[in-house]
């Protein structure tokens, strides 16, 4: 049926993103497991030397496992729901407790933490797969491709694991860190997906169920309000994938940390879209956002030189201002906005740091300076402020908060 291919669409779509992120999380292990065998000493170095081997031997495996495993548990749930049994959410749980008591404990701490990381994609995804899998109540467990789904596929790929609780437990951090970090951005393209075959929760839901007994001017009205509705939905998706593709160009390779990488695409997007409503990607506002990246890259990023970085030195402290500027906007909670700007700012002092060793060394302070600032410090007007952005009124902290 067309649901059916949809819903495998979904898997696939799923399966791909994935795999490329579990094989970034096996890299990542096999460095972490050298690292800890280099400081293991002579009672550590061969226990981590040993489960480093032993993952490089069973990589292929592993990353073939967990996608057979995150098929096969997709299939089971599509299944049950056809049959019309019960939900397998259950089934899922209980496969959970029967693990190890410390593995289940790290899955169920993992399987928490994307929900609170990914609760408002899921929110829009599990609406829209129960309603393809013909549903009349919504609730998460109704989702196959749920966090628990997942999280299953890969332990059970690491069921030959022979190293220990401990190695296990390294993994299924990394696979925290590198696997289930990027599931917000993969719930969203599915839902993406869903929404440009056109199926839309608000046209299907109750408010059609009574359509038989409406006089026609009621099915008009309803009918104007789901293409509205419709409209609406595409237009923001379209708007995000515009701003998640800008801000891909103009990041590119330059290996920026995963902190400012997780600020732009979870934070500072939501003010580019609101740029993007109010006033235009041609607007002082976009550019001004734009800027701020741009200058973020150049900063810290690994395609500029030492000797630029050097001398941009002065652009840093007028860059965290444009950043509380813009945090303004959308608005932040203090507590994250707080959190980010220093770091950034320790990271950069750190930075800085190592950028002036190396420039004594090499005798290079103050060369020719070759990167511009996309925005000039010295700038009369005050980014996002000026543009009728903000809706804080007079009085209100903007600038050092």
């Amino acid at each position: 049926t067309g649901s059916l291919q949809l819903l495998n669409e979904c898997r696939d779509l799923m399966t791909d993103r994935l795999s490329q992120s579990l094989s970034v999380m096996l890299d990542k292990a096999d460095d972490v497991l050298f690292d800890l065998a280099q400081k293991g000493g002579a009672s550590g170095h061969p226990f981590y030397f040993n489960a480093m081997r032993e993952m490089r031997l069973k990589r292929t495996s592993i990353e073939a496992g967990f996608k057979e495993n995150f098929s096969d548990l997709f299939s089971k749930a599509i299944q049950v729901k056809n049959e019309g049994e019960d939900d397998t959410s259950s089934s899922n749980k209980s496969d959970i407790e029967e693990i190890d008591i410390e593995e289940s404990l790290a899955l169920t701490n993992t399987v928490g933490k994307i929900r609170h990381d990914c609760y408002d994609a899921l929110f829009s995804l599990d609406q829209r797969m129960s309603e393809l899998l013909g549903e009349m109540k919504v609730e998460k467990r109704q989702n196959p491709i749920r966090p628990e789904t997942v999280c299953l596929a890969f332990q059970e790929a690491c069921q030959d694991v022979e190293s220990g609780i401990e190695v296990k437990l390294i993994l299924f951090k990394l696979f925290e860190k590198y696997v289930a970090a990027c599931l917000n951005n993969v719930y969203s393209d599915v839902d993406t997906l869903l929404t440009e075959r056109q199926f839309s929760p608000q046209a299907k839901s109750g408010q059609g169920m009574h359509v038989q007994n409406q006089s026609p001017e009621d099915k008009n009205v309803l009918a104007r309000q789901n293409t509205g509705i419709i409209k609406d939905k595409n237009y923001l998706i379209f708007a995000n994938r515009v701003i998640r593709n800008e801000i891909n160009e103009h990041i590119k390779d330059s290996s920026i940390p995963e902190f400012v990488r997780d600020f732009l695409f979870n934070h500072w997007i939501k003010l580019l879209l609101k740029i993007h409503i109010k006033e235009g990607v041609n607007s002082k506002a976009w550019e001004h956002a734009i800027d701020v990246i741009d200058d973020l890259v150049n900063c810290i990023g690994n395609l500029t030189s030492t000797t630029e970085k050097l001398n941009l030195v002065f652009l840093m402290p007028h860059l965290i201002q444009r950043l509380k500027y813009g945090m303004n906007v959308i608005p932040l909670s203090p507590a994250i906005r707080e959190e980010f700007i220093s770091e950034l700012a320790q990271y950069h002092k750190k930075l800085f740091e190592s950028m002036e060793e190396k420039a004594v060394c090499q005798d290079t302070w103050g060369s020719e300076d070759v990167t511009v600032p996309k925005f000039r410090a010295g700038a009369s007007q005050t980014p996002f402020m000026d543009e009728l952005l903000v809706d804080n009124k007079p009085g209100k902290e903007t600038d050092n908060n």
